[in-house]
């Protein structure tokens, strides 16, 4: 049985709350500090006292009204920032009402009880009265809201001119009987008030500058609340885009599988015609020539079959070479004028692995393309290196190109991007067949010193005892 909430404490820790919880810590240790960084004396609030009743110079009496509200309110803030973002957090992680309200009332209390640590390591005496209880209900509901675009900062502007507005409260005379004003200084001030017969002065002033700060704090809330509603929507905007354009690929993919399967369909049954005919052939001339032909014929049709089969089918694999693999890869971009530019170095050609060849040809030769389009004008080249790592295959592909930069190297996988005018899903349909082979692709890229993709792929189980290292 959970009575204290403890499991639910640990919970909270351990959900991305390690950030919460030091900043917190850091608010109100330096809440406790704020005695000795802040107080009646470097403010001069006693000075200021003692001449005003002296001189029964009213201005006086309100500059240490003044220091001392700015004091309190330096005091305090730490230790109601802390309450905040605590609050915050609570709204934002519990969505059970008992452990809101659970954790809101723990939360609220943090402030007497650091207000008896202040007691008993300073001996000053912060008073928990009717500012505090209107400071935390403003707290209640500034924190009830999601504001998740407007910074920690921010959110202290409004608090601060807002706990400035409130402490002016304690200062009124004639609210002294509602809970107002019991600290050790507040008296002080009220008395000499009644002493210079300031009171009406003080209650006055003091009251339309309650008035104008608390306004001020709460326009700045809606400024800023207003600012958050802006970019929430710009988020749920942008988020509509990305999942329009995910529907648009996923629609671009679905209509390129079926032209693909129709295509496919098409080819078959020509092939099924020539395979039938080759076997009547076979059937009725019964020559040594003719055999070997319709053979060949027969041959050639189950390649086409299999192949037609793989462009269908992402995981059919077969096991093929190096070699083989790589005349398919070089066969598809013969049309380009590369004679000078490509040089390809296999190390290993008789090397076996199991590949879709169709998709992994067509994932290699995407690389190579985006190595051509980098290329300038000047000594292009292309090298492409294979080699036999003993459990896995290394490609590289390096060229001399003009290499991409880091922002769009973080976002190069990225379905639809694309700094061409292109689909975008090139280098991250070849990223997904080698990794669907149990391979890695890996990009290492310099602006003005070129390109090279690692691709390494794993041998066939059958030929992971030879090769070299």
């Amino acid at each position: 049985m959970d009575i204290f909430g403890i499991k639910k404490l640990k919970k909270l820790l351990d959900v991305s709350q390690r950030k919460v919880f030091i900043n917190v810590g850091f608010l109100l240790i330096l809440g406790i500090l704020m005695p000795l960084i802040i107080n009646h004396k470097n403010l001069l609030i006693y000075d200021y006292l003692y001449k005003s009743v002296n001189t029964f110079n009213q201005g006086l009496l309100l500059i240490a009204a003044f220091m001392l509200v700015i004091m309190n309110s330096i005091r305090i803030l730490p230790i109601y920032m802390a309450v905040f973002v605590l609050l915050e957090s609570v709204n934002k992680r519990q969505k059970e009402l008992f452990w809101k309200f659970y954790w809101t009332s723990v939360t609220v209390l943090i402030i007497p009880f650091e207000y008896y640590l202040i007691n008993m390591i300073h001996g000053v005496k912060y008073h928990f009265g009717m500012p505090s209880i209107i400071i935390i209900m403003a707290l209640l509901f500034f924190s009830s809201k999601d504001t998740i675009h407007v910074g920690i900062l921010k959110k202290s502007t409004y608090i601060i001119i807002l706990i400035i507005g409130i402490q002016w409260l304690d200062i009124v005379p004639v609210l002294s009987n509602f809970g107002f004003g019991y600290g050790e200084f507040s008296k002080d001030i009220k008395n000499i008030s009644t002493i210079i017969n300031a009171d009406e002065t003080m209650s006055f002033l003091s009251t339309i500058l309650f008035f104008i700060f608390t306004f001020n704090s709460v326009l700045i809330y809606r400024i800023l609340d207003a600012q958050n509603k802006a970019l929430l929507d710009i988020d749920i905007k942008r988020q509509m885009r990305k999942e329009l354009h995910e529907a648009n690929l996923n629609s671009i993919k679905m209509h390129s599988m079926e032209e693909t399967q129709n295509l496919v369909h098409d080819l078959k049954t020509p092939l099924t015609i020539i395979e039938m005919y080759a076997s009547l052939i076979e059937m009725v001339d019964s020559t040594k020539v003719s055999h070997e032909y319709v053979d060949k014929i027969i041959s050639s049709v189950d390649q086409l079959n299999h192949m037609i089969s793989e462009i269908l089918v992402e995981d059919k694999k077969r096991t093929i070479s190096i070699d083989e693999l790589f005349s398919s890869v070089l066969s598809q971009i013969s049309t380009y004028d590369l004679d000078e530019i490509l040089k390809v170095n296999i190390q290993c050609p008789e090397m076996n692995v199991c590949t879709n060849k169709i998709r992994m040809g067509r994932a290699i030769v995407n690389i190579i393309k985006n190595s051509i389009d980098s290329l300038g004008m000047e000594n292009p080249i292309i090298g492409i290196d294979v080699t036999d790592k003993k459990h896995y295959v290394q490609i590289e592909i390096n060229d001399n190109g003009k290499g991409i930069s880091e922002d769009v190297l973080s976002r190069i996988f990225e379905r639809g991007y694309s700094t061409k005018e292109s689909s975008g899903i090139g280098l991250g349909f070849a990223k997904k067949v080698i990794e669907n082979h149990s391979g890695s692709m890996e990009i290492n890229s310099k602006i003005g010193f070129g390109t090279t993709v690692i691709i390494k792929l794993p041998c066939d189980i059958m030929d992971v005892g030879g090769g070299s290292e």
